[in-house]
């Protein structure tokens, strides 16, 4: 597919006496015209980007990895309260983000091949075409390649989000939640008890080192 022709003309106004002007007219009367196309193999890597991406698992997976990014960093540096807060609420942060995105992935993508084995428009099996639409008017939203793709990550999450409302948010999320966030917690714990030992240590060998200094003055 070819797209107009870019073109390095531009008009000035005022005349051709302003050496900034020329200098620049100059530049783009050296610079060869291109035109640009697209490539089978980019559109095609670009389709199955796109395909990859619409998967409710993957979706939530990039959804997990920006909040993991994001949200805390954000609360750890909130200075609107103290230095434990923030950590207690950073490492709740990350605890949830871990449980919700590990239970998430899990739960859509089983979801989804579900989804996938049952409206395989040319199986065989028993409930190969179970969540197949059939009205007519309906069979629409199939009868494609992309619909039917576009259906089965639409339905395949619907089902999913039912699944996290009703069993997983209480059996998995937030048991996992507060697993981890014990264990954040602890590990943050022991590692300020590391630091406060160190600093103990570093201010006893200053104080051992000027309390010789002071002998070595009067010896």
């Amino acid at each position: 597919m070819y797209v107009q022709n870019i073109t390095n003309n531009i008009a000035f106004q005022g005349g051709s006496g302003d050496l900034w002007k020329r200098v620049v007219q100059w530049l783009l009367d050296t610079t060869p015209e291109i035109t640009l196309k697209e490539g089978k193999k980019a559109g095609a890597t670009a389709k199955k980007l796109e395909s990859e991406i619409s998967k409710p698992h993957v979706n939530r997976l990039i959804m997990g990895t920006t909040a993991m990014v994001t949200q805390p960093f954000i609360d750890y540096h909130n200075h609107n309260v103290d230095e434990e807060t923030r950590s207690v609420a950073r490492n709740r942060t990350i605890a949830k983000i871990i449980a919700g995105t590990g239970v998430g992935i899990g739960v859509r993508k089983l979801c989804y091949d579900a989804t996938q084995k049952m409206t395989d428009i040319n199986g065989v099996k028993k409930y190969s075409k179970a969540l197949l639409p059939e009205k007519s008017f309906l069979k629409n939203f199939v009868n494609t390649e992309k619909k039917l793709g576009n259906y089965r990550n639409a339905l395949s999450t619907a089902i999913a989000i039912l699944v996290m409302c009703f069993a997983t948010n209480f059996l998995l999320d937030a048991p996992l939640t507060t697993y981890f966030t014990n264990r954040l917690n602890e590990r943050t714990a022991r590692k300020k008890e590391q630091e406060l030992k160190a600093t103990e240590q570093k201010t006893h060998e200053n104080e051992v080192s000027e309390q010789r200094k002071g002998l070595d003055v009067y010896a």
